[in-house]
């Protein structure tokens, strides 16, 4: 492309230069025949102004000699104009070979820089689509691998942590799935004072709650019956009590977190508990069987429990909890034994009207005892020594 650019100007500058050399020799040649010519007049007319005036012969020569030289600048004025006329007629001559030489040359390298621009965009164009089309693939791959599914399910399953031997299950943040959120709304509605705890990370209601959403085996679901509500509401105390309890570490605990805790729905019932026939827990028994840490709150939901026996298991702490003076059920209560502390929670003296049998020995209790326990008609049996 290059060559053929080059060899182009060369010829037309060749050209072009031929042709105004030839104009200005054809000029120069003509001029000289003007010149010749007008000698020759110049001489004739001298001779005839000499051979036929010989009488004024004396005047003559200074009119042929004026007119001599008038004719002379005028030859000089027709030599000098047709100098100017060769002077134009080459800049005419050479001002089109010019624009023919220089115009196409600069229109081609105009063309040629507009097509390379052209090829530039085109590639980004191609590089961009390419690349556009591959994320494509990529995701289009990843869904198929996926089964075509938009998102994981994200499921939490307890594991147990290596240091306290507790399980452990990640927080939730925010409910993610309808049934969490009906369960959610169902504990605030339920137990609105203690509900808060479930939503905390880090609790042991927290964790429960974590078991009742994601691995309790019976995935109960509030159907809007106070039978189905008191049912999830008594697998939340119960879990709670088994994380606050440190479950994992019991002496024994046989089916806990799994199945139906009463055992009617075929195998057997958790360790530890008894049911009346419509599946409520009517007894809580655990003699010597490891428990530590403290009693939940919680286990106020179980309102059809009648003998609560937690008793011999030193490393149980804290004390006793408030709520379980709303357990109006209770005919026994016996918490002996263990390492609680603080007062009797005046709500037992206030409430448990059916309490037969109080046993809070061996433990360490301050306070003096209140003159509400009067208000325990029903109740037979006080025992409260070795207490602080």
């Amino acid at each position: 492309g290059y060559q053929g650019v080059t060899s182009m100007v060369d010829d037309t500058s060749t050209f072009g230069f031929a042709s105004v050399t030839t104009s200005i020799t054809r000029e120069t040649l003509a001029g000289a025949t003007d010149t010749r010519a007008g000698t020759q007049a110049t001489g004739t007319i001298a001779g005839d102004g000499v051979g036929g005036h010989d009488v004024e012969s004396n005047s003559t020569p200074e009119t042929d000699g004026s007119s001599n030289g008038s004719k002379r600048a005028s030859k000089k004025k027709q030599a000098n104009g047709s100098g100017a006329d060769m002077e134009k007629k080459k800049n005419k001559s050479q001002s089109p070979d010019g624009a023919a030489a220089g115009g196409p040359n600069k229109r081609r390298r105009r063309l040629m820089l507009i097509g390379i621009g052209i090829l530039i965009v085109a590639a980004i164009l191609i590089a961009v689509g390419a690349t556009v089309i591959g994320g494509n693939n990529k995701s289009k791959s990843a869904s198929a691998q996926d089964g075509g599914t938009a998102a994981p399910t994200i499921t939490m399953s307890p594991t147990v942590s290596p240091t306290t031997g507790r399980p452990t299950i990640p927080p939730t943040s925010a409910p993610t799935t309808v049934r969490e959120t009906i369960l959610g709304d169902m504990l605030k509605e339920a137990i609105p004072e203690l509900a808060p705890a479930a939503f905390t990370a880090g609790t042991d209601q927290h964790r429960a709650f974590g078991w009742l959403v994601d691995t309790d085996p019976l995935q109960l679901t509030p159907d809007g019956t106070p039978a189905m509500d008191r049912r999830i509401l008594q697998r939340y105390a119960l879990s709670t009590l088994y994380f606050a309890a440190e479950g994992d570490t019991w002496g024994n605990k046989n089916n806990w977190l799994s199945g139906d805790e009463c055992g009617f729905q075929g195998g057997p019932g958790w360790f530890g508990l008894g049911c009346n026939d419509v599946g409520e827990v009517r007894a809580i028994a655990f003699d010597d069987n490891n428990l530590f840490g403290e009693l939940p709150p919680e286990l106020s939901v179980l309102t059809a429990v009648e003998n609560l026996v937690i008793k011999n298991n030193k490393d149980l702490t804290g004390t006793i909890p408030l709520e379980i003076g709303t357990m109006t059920e209770l005919r026994q209560l016996a918490l002996y034994n263990n390492d609680h502390t603080g007062e009797i929670p005046v709500t037992i003296y206030d409430n448990l009207l059916h309490l037969v049998y109080l046993n809070l020995q061996d433990n360490r209790l301050t306070g003096q005892l209140r003159p509400e326990v009067g208000q325990l008609s029903s109740l037979k049996k006080l025992i409260l020594f070795n207490n602080e």
